[in-house]
């Protein structure tokens, strides 16, 4: 996770060629949004990490990533007050099927063990069968990958 990417919906697109090259090289009429916009590049090609809503949340999406920058070395590593998570360690039991052929969420056990059932997901629209980001445990800042 050395860089994170924030895309605007229906502000921000990418690609090489826009919708009138398409139009000429294939006759076909396409929107900008459909043909790069944040959410082909969130959810399909992961070229892009985080879809904001507008500016403000592209801002505070931002924020919490630079939240998350390296400290200096004699710095203790971004450690906060220990809190309990919302949700009883116990409910673990409920969520994790007997048949361990059978899938599960596993964010239902990440709100189990991480401070105050609080996560910061890296990439959540792109692989969706895979889940990373950054949490707190015992007040310890961790990375996970699930």
């Amino acid at each position: 996770m050395s860089d994170e990417s924030i895309i605007v919906k229906e502000q921000g697109t990418i690609f090489l060629g826009g919708p009138p090259l398409v139009k000429a090289a294939t006759g076909e009429e396409v929107s900008a949004e459909d043909l790069g916009g944040g959410d082909v590049h969130t959810r399909l090609s992961g070229v892009v990490d985080h879809l904001a809503q507008n500016d403000t949340h592209a801002l505070s999406i931002a924020r919490n990533i630079v939240s998350h920058l390296n400290r200096p070395a004699k710095h203790i590593p971004n450690q906060i007050t220990p809190r309990p998570p919302r949700y009883d360690a116990k409910e673990l039991y409920g969520v994790i099927p007997t048949d361990k052929r059978k899938p599960f969420d596993i964010k239902e056990i990440i709100a189990r063990i991480v401070d105050d059932s609080a996560f910061d997901e890296f990439k959540a629209r792109f692989g969706t069968t895979l889940v990373c980001g950054f949490a707190h445990i015992e007040g310890d800042a961790c990375g996970y990958h699930c």
